[in-house]
């Protein structure tokens, strides 16, 4: 089990599994304070930035892959509310938020440059989740 704190409250990643048959990425259950918020949670992709909590969740809408996708999330840890983003990702790998600027990369890991992107965080492509 993995755990993190933020903004003193406690967050564990449990129940690891695979995803995508090929070594990974992992997902994981996330629970806040013992809470059960969120299922498949990538557990190797977490940034912190402030009181948020940056996360990316894999969204099975059916057995098969290519209508599958992955989504940014965030704890805000003051107000203790996840809330997505709209934008749908095939893959990714977030490196950093900085001032609502993502720059991440178009693979589950930063080793290849070349698939480096940046996207600015639009607030109206933002929704309450929990």
């Amino acid at each position: 089990m993995n755990t993190l704190i933020i903004n003193n409250k406690k967050i564990d990643f449990v129940q690891p599994e695979q995803i995508l048959n090929m070594g990974g990425p992992w997902i994981c259950k996330m629970l806040i304070e013992n809470n059960i918020k969120l299922d498949n949670v990538l557990i190797d992709n977490i940034v912190t930035n402030d009181n948020k909590l940056y996360f990316i969740k894999y969204i099975e809408k059916s057995k098969w892959q290519r209508n599958n996708f992955f989504q940014l999330f965030y704890f805000d840890s003051l107000s203790d509310t996840i809330f997505v983003y709209k934008y749908h990702f095939k893959i990714i790998y977030i490196e950093s938020i900085i001032d609502s600027k993502l720059v991440y990369y178009e693979s589950f890991h930063n080793k290849d440059e070349d698939k480096k992107r940046e996207l600015f965080l639009e607030e109206n492509d933002l929704e309450q989740y929990i």
